[in-house]
């Protein structure tokens, strides 16, 4: 939405059965505010507060695991055997009642508004434990900054 291209044209697209996937154009990354544009966005383009539901999203983020998955030769996006099960966790503190009807309204508007992750666990190990990240920070992004004036002189 930053390089005012518009919105989706998500009810055609989903009618003749096209694929969607949710990204950004690289101006900073926050996923979960994609999802929450994406959600808010479509309601208001359709003027419809039913259209582009949870179901609608949760097709959108499984696809990104299914094409990610495909292209890196993985199965990723469940935890289950076989696939590769990076977590993260976070505290919640739920208003309201917890259950398997509604687990993604929670996720949705009490979690991802305000993403704050604790640990974050990858192939099995630990890359950041109570908020503190076990590995080197400073030497990965001084080596980003060399890549993006490199990048940057390309351009």
């Amino acid at each position: 939405m930053n390089n005012a291209v518009g919105l989706p044209n998500y009810k055609l697209l989903k009618e003749k059965g096209i694929k969607t996937i949710i990204g950004n154009d690289g101006l900073g990354f926050n996923i979960t505010r994609e999802y929450l544009n994406l959600y808010f966005t479509q309601k208001y383009r359709y003027k419809d507060p039913t259209f582009f539901n949870f179901d609608d999203l949760k097709n959108n983020i499984d696809n990104v695991y299914y094409l990610a998955g495909d292209l890196l030769n993985i199965k990723i996006g469940r935890i289950k055997e076989g696939y590769k099960a990076d977590m993260i966790s976070y505290n919640y503190i739920p208003f309201t009642p917890l259950s398997e009807s509604n687990i993604f309204g929670h996720v949705f508007f009490g979690i991802w508004d305000k993403l704050d992750v604790i640990d974050t666990i990858v192939d099995g190990k630990f890359l950041m434990k109570d908020r503190k990240v076990e590995f080197e920070v400073e030497r990965i992004y001084n080596e980003a900054k060399k890549v993006a004036a490199k990048l940057w002189d390309r351009l």
